[in-house]
């Protein structure tokens, strides 16, 4: 049989299935890299089992020490310059605004998109850094597309309301999940919300301060 030489990186549970269901299309890492193009994706022995109960995912739906299926790395930005970059990303490849922004933590930030998974994972020790490995070009023929990991309750909800500011009317949308962040439409701006008593409120602009007001109304039992 013909072999296939694959590129590799090996990532923790959940987020290697993460990646592979499309839900995480950032993976974050302390190094950049030249490499574009088809990305294993392997995942390694450890579980974060906290992260599982965060985002209500079953570990025993985790398959572990196995590359899992493929990806495309499609740009690796500086969390410092993501900002002005990832909307045209964003919206080229159809990544999911719902929870990827949420595992957008830095410090090189990773794109991937077009996540497929294999019918049969290959069992295999990871490496660090990008690696490759040789197969049978047979076990990685078969690509299917990813379902969802994460349950509907535990995906945020996105809550449209209007705060005025000197006399204008401007539409904000709150992300509620684990905290809750404002997102300011017209400006493509997110900020977590603020305490009445934190200097992000104090010195923050008459938007960002009306924000948060409108969500102290709205959400009350988050800042009691």
């Amino acid at each position: 049989m013909p072999a296939r030489e694959l590129t590799i990186l090996s990532v923790r549970q959940p987020w290697a299935s993460l990646l592979l269901s499309g839900e995480d299309w950032c993976e974050n890492r302390s190094w950049n890299t030249e490499y574009r193009g088809t990305l294993w994706i392997h995942a390694s022995g450890k579980v974060e089992g906290r992260e599982c109960e965060l985002w209500g995912i079953d570990k025993s739906r985790l398959t572990t020490s196995a590359i899992l299926g493929c990806v495309v790395l499609i740009d690796v930005i500086h969390v410092e310059g993501l900002q002005g970059r990832i909307q045209p990303l964003m919206r080229k490849y159809r990544l999911n605004p719902e929870v990827g922004p949420d595992f957008v933590v830095g410090e090189y930030c990773w794109i991937v998109a077009n996540p497929r998974v294999l019918k049969t994972p290959i069992p295999a020790k990871g490496k660090l850094n990008l690696w490759r490995m040789n197969v049978d070009a047979e076990q990685v023929r078969e690509l299917f597309d990813p379902e969802n990991l994460i349950p509907e309750d535990h995906y945020p909800q996105f809550i449209d309301a209007e705060i005025v500011v000197d006399g204008k009317s401007e539409v904000v949308e709150y992300k509620l999940h684990h905290d809750i962040d404002i997102f300011f439409v017209d400006r493509d701006e997110e900020f977590p919300v603020a305490f009445p008593e934190d200097d992000e409120y104090l010195n923050g602009t008459l938007h960002f301060r009306a924000a948060c007001e409108m969500a102290w109304e709205l959400f009350p039992e988050a800042f009691a």
